[in-house]
């Protein structure tokens, strides 16, 4: 890969050659002989051959294993760093891979009802309940009908009920308090360091 002149992305091959033109705004490393680009005029993340020829038409992120958030339509899914499918195209919503889980759901674009772990199993909470997010530590944040935030790990067990109107991490700590509490601390605050 490299920047020309007009600060477009290209590519070279072993004998410093250009192989395909600088035409992209954005471009990775190849990695199993894609690479994901993004021309100038597109918002829209693609994924090409070590030709230069489209291969994943709508390449959405990618997280650090080499698995591809892949959309068509308005459904997602994952694919391999080869465009090899995954799993159907299916999902309204997809979050990358995170400490071996990805958020999910089938039928809100902007609610996660599902869990989907580094062997593609699929895992949703009670009715009325939501994840939220996947932390640093592992833990994940589910939020519950009454919209009050808890931390599950990734075999679903509560680690911190769902008793907080807020979860926030800083410097590798994660903290939750209640609004209506004088300290704003409720009944922690709880810390959950990262070991």
């Amino acid at each position: 890969r490299f920047k020309a002149r007009n600060g477009q992305y290209g590519f070279l091959n072993e004998n410093y050659e250009i192989v395909i033109e600088p035409i992209y705004a954005y471009a990775s490393k190849f990695e199993d002989s894609i690479a994901c680009v993004r021309l100038p005029e597109s918002k829209t993340l693609i994924g090409i051959d070590k030709s230069g020829k489209v291969v994943i038409p709508d390449f959405i992120d990618c997280d650090e294993n080499g698995i591809g958030i892949v959309k068509d339509g308005e459904y997602e899914g994952f694919v391999s760093e080869s465009g090899e499918s995954l799993t159907e195209i299916k999902y309204k919503n997809l979050t990358p891979f995170k400490n071996g889980v990805a958020l999910a759901s089938l039928d809100e674009p902007y609610s996660y009802n599902m869990l989907i772990d580094e062997d593609f199993n699929e895992y949703t909470l009670p009715e009325g309940q939501e994840f939220k997010d996947v932390l640093d530590s592992g833990l994940i944040v589910i939020r519950n009908e009454n919209s009050l935030y808890g931390l599950i790990d990734k075999e679903l067990n509560e680690v911190v009920p769902c008793i907080y109107d807020m979860v926030f991490s800083y410097d590798m700590n994660y903290y939750m308090y209640n609004y209506s509490s004088p300290y704003r601390r409720g009944g922690g605050p709880y810390n959950v360091s990262c070991d």
